[in-house]
C-alpha cells in the first residue's frame, strides 16, 4: 500500500512539475505575442541540429532522435540563425517551412515562437486525476480496514 502511495506520489509530483515548465513557456509566449518589446518575423527552417536519442517503444524500434529545427530570419535588415531548442520533436517539420516568431527587439538573437500548443498540457490532466485517485482510494482502503 505504502509502494503504490509513493509511487503515486511521484507520478503527481513528476506531472506538476512538467505542466509549471509548460505553463511557463505558454506564458513567456503571450507575454511575447503583446509586448512592445518584441518584433513578429517569419523565419524558415534551414534544417535540424540533433540534440539526443531517446528510448522509445514504437513500430520504428526501441530508439528515436531529438531534433531541434534551426531557423533563418531577418531583423532590421541583418541575418540571423537560431536553433529552437524549445520546439525538439523526433517528427521533423519541413525543411523551407515558414515559421512566426516574436525577436526581442533588444537582443535580436532572443526569439520565441508566436504559436504553443496546448495539446501536451491537456494529456497530463488524466495522468494527474488518476494518480489523485489512487492515492485517495489506498488511503481510504487502509483507514477503513
Amino acid at each position: 500500500m505504502i509502494v503504490m502511495i509513493l509511487a503515486c506520489l511521484f507520478l503527481l509530483i513528476m506531472c506538476c512539475f512538467w505542466m509549471k515548465k509548460h505553463i511557463e513557456i505558454i506564458k513567456k509566449v503571450k507575454d511575447s505575442n503583446n509586448s512592445d518589446d518584441f518584433f513578429k518575423v517569419t523565419a524558415k527552417i534551414i534544417d535540424y541540429k540533433f540534440l539526443y536519442t531517446d528510448h522509445y517503444h514504437d513500430n520504428e524500434g526501441p530508439w528515436r532522435n531529438i531534433y531541434a529545427p534551426i531557423i533563418e530570419y531577418t531583423y532590421n535588415g541583418t541575418k540571423y540563425r537560431h536553433v529552437m531548442s524549445n520546439m525538439q520533436s523526433y517528427d521533423k517539420r519541413k525543411l523551407g517551412e515558414n515559421i512566426e516568431i516574436n525577436v526581442d527587439k533588444t537582443d535580436p538573437h532572443n526569439v520565441i515562437e508566436t504559436k504553443v500548443s496546448y495539446t501536451s498540457l491537456l494529456l497530463m490532466i488524466p495522468f494527474m486525476l488518476l494518480a489523485i485517485y489512487l492515492i485517495v482510494s489506498t488511503i481510504v482502503e487502509v483507514l477503513t480496514k
